[in-house]
């Protein structure tokens, strides 16, 4: 049990540094954004990360600060477990500088996984008593109470919604783009890690194949391959088979108890609700430090509720096996984890080597030889190979880049592989192809004025004036999320096109 206490110390540390670096971070504004809001990230280069992690953390620090002294804790010594009082204070102290950031942050996922912590701490510390109430009370009494709670989610959520409605609208996007394709690959899932490749192909479909999308839809489509809703992205990438057996996990974890470890199996708890609350609105499973805290949560309550039942299995097993047995199974566990290990190893020291040159001003040979002996070992890592397509195509080497991109988009899709594979076939004489790619772009990028004044500047040059006043017309008729003179530009060169007769 120590061990896990030293590791939530360990954790509490990181915990007050990022708040630290949060506050230090706030104190720093300088109106580089319009409220401040995006500059409050800690360690984690993002605002509304930064303002998950302190919230599901909350419950951690409750636990360690006001609990871990009855009796469970020995080693932290009794004059600081009895100052009550003292403990109190900081803990007010630190949430109230938690909510602070977290305000600052107008993150609306903190917001809703701090509501859903703190009304399951209610239920789980006051459950038995707000269900006598309930009972006690006469229908009209119930009524009321479910009526003035229904309503203050409502609001809630109506508020929640209005205060970013683009960003909002945008998420709604997302999640009606997938839910159409919900019967691919429906009971298997694309696998994990292959969501980010199907997503951006689902949007560029759907708007190539609905000539009226909602403006909303239409002006918030960006370039994104998460959905901010991890539970339905994880249905989509481990199927209905694999989710299935993620909730039998989840129901298992909540229904675990221990009677000596009640008070940190509940915070335990909390922070796994916290975690997938955030889940419904964000990507915390996509951070991996809260994927790590999630597993931590998840295996340390296992630990604690069923750690006489290991020791029983413990002591049949020290019985059945002999010492050679023993010796012959951990020795295939150690080469088995050698031969994982220097393969990952391995590509930690290529990535590293790729970050390297990425960066360096060295000679272009140079440059082009590493990048080659780096294709043995990141050949199937996609964005590897779409820098790798951009300097050659830098370096004039367009037949080579055009290849090398063709193979990066069976590996990863994005603005920057398929707008530089069709600079890559226009240079190689390849226009057809080049026009595939930028038709692709505007229908994943549709409300992009200077995609789709690429491509009329590719049909311009095959002489299709059909195509060319199509594509006129239809900047001509696109809605304007942001003017500016590049797009005033952009709609003066095809009003251009269309008055010539």
């Amino acid at each position: 049990m120590k061990a896990i206490y030293v590791v939530l110390i360990l954790l509490s540390m990181v915990f007050v540094y990022e708040l630290f670096l949060g506050y230090m971070q706030y104190n720093d504004i300088d109106g580089s954004s319009n409220d401040g809001s995006l500059d409050i990230k800690g360690s984690f280069q993002n605002s509304g990360v930064m303002a998950m992690y302190l919230v599901v953390q909350l419950p951690l620090m409750y636990f360690l600060i006001l609990e871990a002294g009855s009796g469970q804790v020995k080693f932290i010594g009794n004059k600081v477990r009895g100052l009550k009082s003292l403990r109190w204070g900081i803990y007010i102290t630190l949430f109230v500088a938690t909510v602070f950031l977290v305000y600052k942050t107008q993150s609306r996922t903190s917001y809703l996984s701090l509501a859903t912590i703190s009304l399951a701490c209610i239920l789980l510390r006051h459950g038995h008593w707000l269900r006598r109430k309930m009972a006690a009370m006469t229908k009209g009494g119930r009524f009321a109470v479910i009526s003035i709670m229904v309503m203050v989610v409502s609001l809630s959520a109506c508020s929640l919604f209005a205060m970013k409605k683009a960003s909002a609208l945008g998420r709604m996007m997302k999640i009606a783009i997938t839910w159409e394709h919900m019967d691919d690959f429906l009971l298997t899932g694309t696998g994990l890690g292959r969501f980010s490749w199907y997503y951006p192909q689902w949007q560029a479909e759907y708007f190539a194949s609905h000539s009226q999308p909602p403006t909303s839809f239409f002006l918030n489509a960006g370039e994104s391959y998460i959905i901010f809703n991890e539970l339905l992205q994880l249905l989509k990438e481990i199927g209905l088979i694999g989710f299935a057996l993620f909730v039998i996990l989840m129901i298992g974890f909540f229904s675990l108890k221990s009677a000596k470890h009640f008070r940190l199996m509940r915070a335990l708890k909390l922070t796994v609700i916290g975690i997938l609350s955030c889940s419904l609105a964000s990507y915390p499973l996509h951070v991996n430090y809260l994927l790590w805290l999630f597993s931590f949560c998840f295996f340390t309550a296992v630990i604690l509720a069923t750690s006489s039942f290991f020791s029983f299995i413990n002591n049949r097993i020290a019985a059945v096996f002999n010492l050679k047995l023993k010796i012959l199974s951990l020795t295939i566990s150690v080469l088995l984890l050698s031969c994982v290990s220097v393969k990952s190893i391995s590509l930690f020291y290529s990535y590293c080597h790729w970050m390297q040159v990425r960066g360096s001003a060295g000679s272009a040979e140079i440059r082009m030889n590493t990048y080659r002996s780096l294709e043995k070992s990141l050949g199937k890592d996609g964005k590897f190979l779409t820098d790798y397509g951009y300097v050659l195509l830098n370096e004039g080497h367009t037949a080579g880049s055009a290849i090398v991109l063709d193979d990066a988009r069976r590996y990863f899709i994005s603005l920057q592989t398929i707008e530089t594979l069709s600079v890559a076939c226009f240079e190689n004489g390849q226009v057809n192809d080049a026009i595939a790619c930028r038709k692709w772009l505007c229908n994943f990028l549709p409300a992009r004025f200077g995609l789709r004044y690429e491509l009329l500047k590719l049909y311009q040059s095959k002489n299709d004036s059909v195509n060319a006043r199509r594509i006129a017309n239809a900047i001509l008729e696109m809605p304007v999320k942001i003017p500016s003179s590049r797009v005033q530009y952009i709609k003066n060169t095809a009003k251009g096109i269309l008055e010539v007769k």
